[in-house]
């Protein structure tokens, strides 16, 4: 009974947030955009995930002896998405589709953060605020904000160790509502961010669920590779059963 009223109290915030959203926007005419909450969870600690190995949503690098940083990375068009002090390049800053992170949910997605400064961090620093953002094209859909967040130690070290971040039950349901839509292969996630208390750099979000980090979906040159290797195992497979 008790877990029974918290999904209900759960369902009865999911659509308390849809309807005041719904309400807003048909007074002003905007487009339907839900807003969540993106809870901090705490350190995670992490190994091998640098740029390269892990899905980099965001890197900021602040500029010369400036502590603050901030930037935004989403889809080609989105006029209101400033790079700032955004590090460009696939590996650094790049937006993905729902299609490129198989088995993500609202309730397993996990974004991840990792300092990198003099002095291992002791002097800690001050996220500002991020948001994560669900984009059906270049329309905003969902977003989530952390809000602030004081960290006393960054534990510095890109690839080494990350503050996460995930969405509360109530609003991992919503997320995967948008996600129950047909075409959402095609949404994409993009991040805002902005540090202070910040130097040396460059500091850098990652997309992963509870569970590790999804892979990306494999291009179709790597299939093609992968096929080839399986077509050459198959006279080696003949050989053993012959014998």
């Amino acid at each position: 009974m008790q877990y029974l009223g918290l999904a209900q109290r759960g369902g009865q915030h999911m659509w308390s947030r849809l309807k005041a959203v719904a309400v807003v926007a048909a007074f002003v005419g905007a487009p339907l955009t839900a807003s969540a909450q993106l809870d901090s969870l705490g350190l995670v600690a992490q190994t091998g995930s640098g740029y390269g190995n892990v899905n980099t949503i965001l890197t900021l690098q602040s500029p010369g002896s400036s502590t603050t940083e901030s930037g935004c990375i989403g889809p080609a068009g989105v006029a209101t998405c400033m790079p700032g002090d955004l590090v460009s390049g696939t590996s650094h800053s790049s937006v993905y589709s729902i299609s490129q992170l198989p088995g993500v949910s609202g309730s397993n997605l996990r974004l991840f953060l990792n300092f990198t400064e003099p002095g291992n961090g002791t002097n800690g620093a001050t996220l500002n605020d991020a948001t994560l953002t669900l984009y059906n094209g270049t329309t905003s859909i969902f977003s989530s904000s952390t809000g602030t967040v004081n960290f006393s130690n960054t534990l510095t070290g890109t690839g080494a160790s990350g503050f996460s971040f995930g969405l509360s039950p109530a609003d991992a349901a919503l997320f995967d509502s948008f996600l129950a839509n047909s075409g959402s292969a095609n949404y994409t996630l993009g991040l805002s961010s902005s540090l202070s208390g910040v130097s040396g750099g460059p500091e850098t979000w990652y997309i992963g669920t509870v569970n590790g980090t999804p892979s990306t979906v494999p291009e179709p040159g790597s299939m093609a590779l992968l096929g080839t290797g399986l077509v050459g195992l198959i006279p080696m497979a003949r050989r053993k059963l012959r014998k």
